[in-house]
């Protein structure tokens, strides 16, 4: 198991305080992502449906794809237009050619892109849309910068978040992007727990995560743009890309 596959994994643990406090993606970037002619739709990595709930919104059948047991059990959306399937990126449970739409949330830089992108050709028909966003914190400001320095460096290369390549021979047009700013208003102690579902934290030891915990509260309260206040406006980015698949076979190119 690589070690990317394996961080994957740690956000089952705190599935609740995921769904609790990570944000879902604002309803501009659906505008964005989502065409008029968009019906069915994959949802990759859908974890406890932050996402799915806002899909199910803008599209009539939404298949919801999560590899992890721990992140389905607390998957919660209320719509009979939305299916709930144990899969992966690198292997859709869905049949060839089938859906208008895949679409990943949040999820795409854990995926095996060799593998992970041929399935996403496979089960779109000719046209069909594929998309992918990722909301971050914006860390413009040195105080963001400093409070979520923990994760810089937590994934490199093709594999960070916001970042959207695909391999030669991929049968999709060229991506297009679309970057949204905006702000979230949090208590304070919800920021600092927000920090802790994040896997470079995760992935300290109990007595490591506690003590950062501590210091990360205290920090944020001696700072001026934050003291005396319980309500913080965290500011947020949600980076957007997206593309079409073209009637054309994946020619995968070797080394």
């Amino acid at each position: 198991m690589t070690n990317n596959r394996t961080r994957a994994q740690l956000f089952g643990a705190i599935a609740m305080d995921y769904s609790r406090l990570r944000p879902g993606p604002p309803a501009a970037a659906l505008d964005w992502l989502v065409g008029i002619d968009c019906e069915t739709v994959v949802e990759l990595g859908a974890g406890t449906g932050l996402a799915t709930r806002q899909l199910a919104k803008v599209v009539s059948e939404v298949c919801a794809v999560e590899p992890d047991e721990r992140m389905l059990e607390a998957f919660i959306v209320d719509s009979t237009s939305v299916s709930l399937r144990q899969g992966s990126a690198e292997d859709i449970p869905v049949a060839d050619g089938s859906v208008d739409g895949v679409y990943a949330f949040d999820a795409w830089h854990w995926v095996d892109l060799s593998r992970a992108v041929p399935e996403v050709a496979r089960v779109l028909r000719p046209d069909g849309q594929f998309g992918v966003a990722w909301t971050t914190i914006d860390t413009t400001l040195p105080l963001w910068a400093e409070f979520w320095s923990v994760i810089d460096g937590a994934h490199e290369g093709d594999q960070q978040p916001g970042r959207f390549t695909l391999p030669e021979g991929a049968p999709f047009a060229k991506p297009e992007g679309y970057t949204l700013s905006w702000v979230r208003p949090m208590l304070l102690e919800d920021l600092v727990s927000l920090l802790c579902t994040y896997s470079p934290v995760l992935a300290m030891e109990p007595a490591e995560r506690a003590g950062y915990r501590r210091r990360q509260r205290d920090f944020l309260k001696q700072h001026s743009l934050v003291q005396g206040n319980d309500l913080v406006d965290v500011p947020y980015r949600t980076v957007c890309w997206r593309t079409r698949r073209r009637n054309a076979p994946f020619l995968r190119v070797f080394d």
